[in-house]
């Protein structure tokens, strides 16, 4: 069965302010006005790096390809133009 695809919305030039509420900007204005509180998050970040590599490791094994899920591979394509995205990795 051979999937039509949708009417794909463009974005170019899309930024986060576009889709990010003024309550969580707000709370991130308050969250970087605590003194310390980036040295606590690095911190807290530098002990568990080995969980985020073990993590890491584990996700390089699958891959969307052409070749490997195609139709994921595919929607991946279109979303990344939809969004206007500058990279896109893999080609």
């Amino acid at each position: 069965m051979t999937r039509t695809p949708r009417l794909l919305h463009y974005y170019p030039g899309l930024q986060s302010t576009s889709y990010e509420s003024p309550e969580d900007r707000r709370l991130l204005a308050t969250i970087k006005a605590i003194k310390g509180f980036d040295q606590l998050v690095k911190s807290f970040f530098a002990f568990g790096i080995e969980l985020v590599e073990y993590a890491q490791n584990l996700t390089d094994y699958v891959r969307v390809t052409p070749r490997q899920y195609p139709h994921l591979y595919q929607m991946f394509k279109r979303a990344v133009k939809a969004l206007d995205v500058p990279t896109a990795a893999p080609q």
